[in-house]
C-alpha cells in the first residue's frame, strides 16, 4: 500500500453515514488592551459554570480545564483560547441554538470581569505587531529575498533552542517545502517509514512498524526524505503538575 493509500485508508476508517454536523469554535478571551484572561481565573469559572449546569468537569493535574454535557463541550486551548465543541446535529438551527446558549452563559461572566470574546484567526496583539513570533518573516524582510533551505532551518533551530529550556516543545511544521519535527518528551512522537516517505503521529496509528522520533533535536524532511539532523540539546521535558500550571499561566499572558 502506498503512502497516499495508507492516509486515505486511515481517513476512510473514520467515515460515517450519519448526516449530522458538529462545530468547533475557538475564542480569545481578552481585556480592552488585548491581553488574555489568567489561567486561575478562567479555571475557577469553568468549575463554577459546570457545577451550575450539572456538567461533567474535565481536569488536568487537578485543575478544571473544561466541562461537557450532551449538547457541547468546553475546553481550554493554547493561549488560553476558549473552545466550544458542539455535538453533531442534523439541523443547523440546533447548532446555532446551542452556540447562542453557550454565549449567553459566558459573555456576561467575562464582561463582569472586564473581558470579551474575539474569534479572529490571529491573536490581536500579533496583528498589531506587539507580539511578533514570526522569525522567518523577520529574516525574510532583513535579507530582502526568499530564504534558502539552510537559512530557514537555522531560524527554526535557533527558535527551538531559545524556547525549549523548561518547556515541552513538540512540533510538526511544514513551510511548503520542508517538514520540521521536534520533540523533547519521551513517548510523544512516532515515525513509520512507507514507500516514498514517512508518516508521523503522536501515537502509532496501526500495528505497523513505528519507531520513536529521536528526542531533543530538530529533524527536517524534504519530499519524504530526511534532509537534516540538528544538534542535540539536553532539555528533556518531564511532566508534572507545577509545569502544567505554569504553562497555562504563560499562555494566558499572550
Amino acid at each position: 500500500m502506498s503512502f497516499l493509500q495508507e492516509i486515505a485508508a486511515y481517513m476512510k476508517g473514520g467515515e460515517t453515514d450519519r448526516e449530522e454536523l458538529g462545530l468547533e469554535i475557538e475564542h480569545f478571551v481578552l481585556d480592552d488592551n488585548g491581553y488574555g484572561i489568567g489561567f486561575d481565573e478562567v479555571s475557577a469559572l469553568i468549575a463554577q459554570v459546570a457545577d451550575d449546569e450539572g456538567a461533567r468537569i474535565h481536569y488536568m493535574d487537578g485543575y478544571p480545564v473544561g466541562y461537557s454535557n450532551e449538547r457541547y463541550a468546553v475546553s481550554l486551548e493554547p493561549s488560553c483560547q476558549f473552545e466550544i465543541s458542539i455535538s453533531p446535529y442534523a439541523e443547523l438551527s440546533k447548532i446555532q441554538a446551542v452556540y447562542e446558549e453557550f454565549r449567553a452563559i459566558w459573555e456576561p461572566l467575562f464582561a463582569a470581569r472586564g473581558y470579551h470574546f474575539e474569534t479572529k484567526g490571529n491573536h490581536p496583539l500579533v496583528e498589531q505587531s506587539i507580539i511578533t513570533p514570526d522569525e522567518i518573516n523577520k529574516a525574510y524582510r532583513k535579507e530582502k529575498r526568499p530564504l534558502t533551505n539552510e537559512e530557514r532551518i537555522r531560524v527554526i533551530e535557533a527558535a527551538i533552542h531559545t524556547i525549549v529550556p523548561g518547556n515541552k516543545l513538540n512540533l510538526m511544521l511544514y513551510d511548503g517545502e520542508l517538514f520540521y519535527l521536534h520533540k523533547n518528551e519521551q513517548g510523544t512522537m512516532y515515525r513509520k517509514m512507507v514507500p516514498g516517505g514517512a508518516m508521523f503521529a503522536t501515537l502509532p496509528l496501526d500495528q505497523g512498524k513505528w519507531t520513536e522520533v529521536p528526542e531533543n533535536r530538530l529533524l527536517v524532511y524534504q519530499d519524504g526524505q530526511l534532509l537534516y539532523i540538528g544538534e542535540r540539546h539536553t532539555f528533556s521535558y518531564i511532566h508534572n503538575e507545577e509545569h502544567m500550571k505554569l504553562l497555562y499561566l504563560a499562555y494566558s499572558a499572550l
